[in-house]
């Protein structure tokens, strides 16, 4: 395989990551006996998993060189509350998990949705004009969603529904966040530990809290479990750090390749759990997948010879999870 091709193979690398992620923390929900507390203690531990990883990438590349990377106060302000919102999110979709475990491939489906909200804000924040190709793609992955909640009205069913869309809601916010600091100059690799820092920071809040309440990490008392959710942290920066090297390629279909864990998630759940899963809930989880791929793969903008345009995309590190954890 060719360098320029690399891309390919770093897309499918970070979607089996994200797959797995997201598949072990449907797992903890599974095999615990509280659910709801274990996922919770679990998404700390993914938290601090992702601190102690953007802390080595701080001394590694230098503390001098990620601040003047953002490009200013402004920026890190920016990154601030990104990182609160996607740790946000991260919890959001612990809960999605806690309340329909057997559902984590439907629910992880949702999570790439979120750049159907970006896309949404840019049009309101930013004016970029959305195509017809952009709302053919917007319109097929709302109704993916539509289907799986018809697909099953028990209570945790749409509890699970409604955790999930907050997730990507979350996550959206944040990525917007990160493409304006982007959009002033900071750079993705400074973006990308600032991120991870104040990921970091939460989980320190939190288990701190935990610990000055005597509630510890509650659920996760079986070592396993335990196991399970430092392996979804790490496996969720692993994810991150393989997305961002799919970048470098085509970033369309890069995101289109990543935002399909969900698949993987199911493949997964079938041979190890084997849930009954009801044909509407695969539609809507298809159609989700459709959708966000026609947002993501888009033809290449023409460039007249006279005059070469110089631009700066970005993309998410979370389709779903953090996504798909959606990234999820």
């Amino acid at each position: 395989m060719t360098s320029d091709n690399r891309w390919v193979v770093y897309s499918l690398l970070a979607m089996t990551s994200y797959a797995i992620n997201n598949f072990l923390l449907s797992a903890v929900g599974e095999e615990a006996e509280n659910a709801a507390d274990a996922n919770v203690s679990s998404i700390f531990v993914v938290w601090a998993v992702a601190g102690v990883s953007g802390l080595i990438a701080l001394l590694v590349l230098g503390p001098r060189t990620v601040v003047a990377g953002m490009s200013g106060l402004r920026n890190i302000a920016l990154l601030v509350v990104a990182g609160l919102l996607n740790a946000t999110a991260m919890l959001c979709l612990s809960l999605a998990l806690a309340a329909d475990p057997l559902s984590a491939g439907p629910i992880t489906a949702m999570l790439p949705l979120n750049s159907l909200f970006v896309a949404g804000m840019t049009f309101v924040f930013l004016g970029e004009k959305l195509s017809r190709r952009d709302g053919l793609g917007i319109s097929i992955a709302v109704l993916g969603p539509v289907c799986m909640a018809a697909a099953d009205m028990s209570g945790n069913a749409l509890r699970g529904l409604a955790f999930g869309v907050a997730t990507a809601a979350f996550f959206a916010c944040s990525n917007f966040l990160r493409k304006l600091a982007v959009a002033r100059q900071a750079q993705n690799t400074s973006v990308v530990v600032f991120l991870f820092l104040v990921i970091g920071v939460c989980s320190v809040i939190a288990i701190g809290a935990c610990t000055f309440t005597g509630r510890g990490f509650s659920g996760l008392s079986e070592p396993r479990l335990a196991v399970f959710a430092v392996a979804s942290g790490t496996l969720w920066v692993i994810g991150s750090g393989f997305f961002q090297l799919a970048l470098k390629g085509l970033a369309g279909p890069a995101s289109a390749i990543a935002n399909t864990n969900s698949v993987g998630v199911l493949l997964l759940q079938v041979v190890f759990f084997h849930p009954s899963m009801k044909v509407l809930k695969l539609l809507g989880m298809c159609l989700c997948i459709i959708g966000v791929t026609i947002l993501s793969v888009k033809p290449r903008p023409k460039v007249a010879a006279a005059a070469p345009e110089q631009t700066l995309s970005f993309q998410p590190i979370n389709p779903t999870p953090l996504t798909g954890l959606s990234s999820k």
